[in-house]
């Protein structure tokens, strides 16, 4: 478990997670719209972490800048937006098992883009990986172990996901629908959110356990 936790931290942590499970059940909320944002926010995430990496590990991919910072606005719109394209292009298979679910569900984008809480919490999301971002590139440049950092960041964003992916796949949520079985998917996601923020090598070590060997 992260040494860094304490029980409030924990508690809170669980409460954050459980929130959507309860909106849902209880106060009518979508449980399509809540994966559409999920989805979204792990192509944005992973757009993060590769951006992060761009600055701190690769230098944007020029020999011998290893380490070497984001510089400048040119530099920051060069791998935002390539950043970006790669995490949409990596999250392409992985929506495959939630097209399935959402057709289970009846879910229509018409409807998702005429809820203002599906756009706000897209908008949300959204100003949230930005801020996201610049902490983590602060935070980085104050470290010397950014390789390890992002590693567990990125492992941290697909195991979360692969976790909802494995639930999808069973077929379970679709054939109790849209208010049990969504609520399941959510509940996988805010699982996995907790376990693998409290246990956060066990990321890396579910994905590459001959490592762990």
């Amino acid at each position: 478990m992260d040494t860094t936790s304490t029980p409030a931290n924990i508690a809170s942590l669980i409460a954050r997670n459980l929130v959507p499970a309860v909106g849902v059940l209880f106060l009518g909320w979508s449980a399509g719209n809540l994966l559409v944002l999920y989805y979204l926010d792990t192509i944005l995430s992973f757009a993060v972490v590769m951006v992060l990496i761009a600055g701190h590990v690769t230098g944007l991919g020029k020999a011998g800048t290893r380490g070497r910072p984001i510089r400048g606005p040119l530099d920051w719109v060069k791998a935002c937006a390539g950043s970006l394209l790669g995490a949409i292009l990596i999250g392409l298979p992985l929506c495959v098992p939630l097209v399935f679910v959402l057709s289970a569900f009846d879910w229509s984008i018409s409807a998702a883009l005429a809820d203002r809480g599906f756009l706000a919490g897209l908008a949300m999301q959204t100003a949230g990986s930005i801020y996201g971002g610049l902490q983590a590139h602060r935070d980085l440049l104050a470290r010397s172990d950014d390789d390890r950092v992002l590693n567990h960041r990125a492992a941290f964003i697909f195991a979360r996901w692969l976790v909802v992916l494995i639930v999808a796949f069973s077929g379970v949520s679709g054939l109790l629908g849209p208010w049990i079985g969504g609520t399941l998917i959510v509940l996988a996601y805010a699982g996995a959110s907790v376990y693998f923020e409290l246990f956060p090598e066990r990321a890396l070590a579910w994905l590459h356990p001959k490592d762990r060997k």
